[in-house]
């Protein structure tokens, strides 16, 4: 029996990375189809474009003939969109990623770094040599995400930053939005349950993360970060009270970014300030009033009641990397 044809659909957002996704995809597509991979490419316009694309391909190839890829080029919004489209298809086709935004957490975390050439190559021969890496995701009040949702300190700024001052100026447009909001926090009174636990707590951050990279800053999810045990990094960032408490933080932060041991509280009940780094599996966190969220760098929408639920192995990543 001869093997099945490989066919890959490229949804990209064409002015992703300063207009370098639009202006790859031609050598990208060439580099495909020079392996012998049938390439098709679709480029988003708006909104939904990306999940509306995956959803139809995926339910396309159910059954058919022929081994189906799909690969996500563009930030965090569109890798978010067609991993959606891919799980409400109710196929399981693995999906590629060749991520242009500024910061690459979820490539990172993945192994899929470097120049666009270097990361179209790796998704090339994953897809070559049938490669991919079980991973877990997860969801927010019922709507997947991909790795990542948070609330309270910087969580807005990516999805708030002006797209003009992200192409000037790339991460560091992050950086100086972020520091522009900060005269507008307030703590955020939270009530907190996780896998049987209850706590509550004025916090400055919240998060849940499957990744080794947040923001562009590297190990500060903690160390032994798994990306297929079925859990999520819950990230609490309590509300410090005074500047002696603020600069332990900042000194717990960048004790995380080195790699150190012994800088994670992960006693819940410890009544210290600062960053508390728990696996969890479920996690409910309950406001005063609606908080807005930022989920995969996007808008998450408001919540009183934010429920995230993991689930184990959910999607299949083109990744030649076993983490």
């Amino acid at each position: 029996m001869s093997e099945k044809e490989k066919t890959v659909l490229i949804i990209y957002n064409p002015a992703a990375g300063k207009g370098t996704a639009g202006k790859n995809i031609p050598s990208v597509k060439r580099m495909f189809e020079n392996r012998g991979i049938k390439t098709l490419c679709f480029a988003t316009k708006g909104k939904d474009d990306a999940y509306r694309a995956a959803v139809k391909f995926s339910k396309r190839f159910i059954g058919a003939d022929e081994r189906s890829y799909l690969v996500a080029v563009g930030g965090d919004g569109t890798i978010n969109e067609v991993v959606r489209g891919v799980i409400d298809s109710g196929c399981d086709i693995p999906v590629g990623i060749i991520p242009t935004g500024s910061t690459n957490d979820f490539g990172y975390s993945l192994g899929i770094s470097g120049s666009f050439d270097e990361k179209a190559r790796k998704t090339m021969e994953a897809i070559d040599s049938d490669s991919v890496f079980e991973c877990d995701t997860a969801t927010l009040n019922g709507k997947y995400f991909v790795y990542t949702v948070s609330f309270g300190l910087f969580s807005d700024v990516s999805y708030k930053t002006p797209r003009k001052l992200k192409n000037m100026l790339g991460h560091a447009a992050y950086i100086i939005y972020g520091a522009l909001s900060l005269g507008h926090l307030k703590k955020i009174r939270t009530e907190i349950e996780f896998d049987g636990e209850r706590t509550e707590k004025d916090l400055l951050l919240g998060m849940a993360v499957s990744a080794k990279s947040v923001g562009g800053f590297r190990n500060i999810t903690g160390r032994g970060v798994s990306l297929d045990d079925g859990m999520h990094e819950m990230m609490l960032v309590t509300w410090p009270k005074n500047i002696k408490e603020l600069l332990g933080t900042v000194k717990q932060a960048l004790s995380l970014m080195r790699g150190k041991d012994g800088s994670e509280k992960t006693d819940i009940s410890d009544c210290g300030c600062g960053i508390y780094l728990i696996k969890a599996k479920n996690i409910k966190f309950h406001f005063d009033e609606k908080v807005p969220f930022s989920a995969d760098g996007e808008d998450g929408g408001e919540h009183e009641t934010a429920e995230i639920e993991v689930f184990n192995k959910r999607v299949r990543y083109l990744c030649r990397k076993r983490l």
